[in-house]
């Protein structure tokens, strides 16, 4: 969350774990999620379906937490409690934009290709922003490439 690279990427997965973290992103246990969303993202340099796994969940559970949002009548968020925000305060942060973040530059092209999807719900580019900011120079470096 610093802006530094991972010291060590993961080993490849192999179909089944690709699945299963998968599933485990769409888990109702935080720490599942959590857990499926670093393991994927630490394992994407290696496993190349990963980040279309995670980009997959991501817009999931934007859309989740779009669907738990209520505004009031001045366009304040008056709650937002999908699995991600059960408390209805500030949104945690989503399983799957963490691992993005952790899968580093082999995530960032994906990224910056939500970006520029302008039918994107604006929450989803909240979401990639911050997944982006916290690669910092590295995941730009790694978008920047042809």
């Amino acid at each position: 969350m610093c802006g530094e690279p991972a010291e060590a990427a993961g080993a490849a997965l192999s179909a089944a774990q690709l699945e299963q973290l998968s599933a485990e992103l769409r888990s109702e246990d935080e720490a599942g999620r959590l857990h499926a969303g670093y393991a994927l993202g630490m394992a994407a340099p290696a496993t190349p379906a990963a980040v279309p796994a995670l980009v997959a969940a991501l817009r999931e559970q934007v859309q989740a937490m779009e669907a738990g949002i209520v505004w009031d009548q001045v366009d304040f968020i008056e709650a937002a409690r999908p699995p991600a925000n059960l408390h209805g305060t500030n949104p945690t942060a989503l399983s799957a934009a963490q691992g993005l973040c952790a899968a580093g530059g082999a995530a960032a092209p994906a990224l910056v290709e939500l970006l520029a999807d302008g039918a994107a719900p604006w929450l989803l580019h909240v979401y990639v922003l911050d997944a982006l900011g916290l690669q910092g120079a590295p995941a730009l470096g790694a978008a920047a490439a042809p």
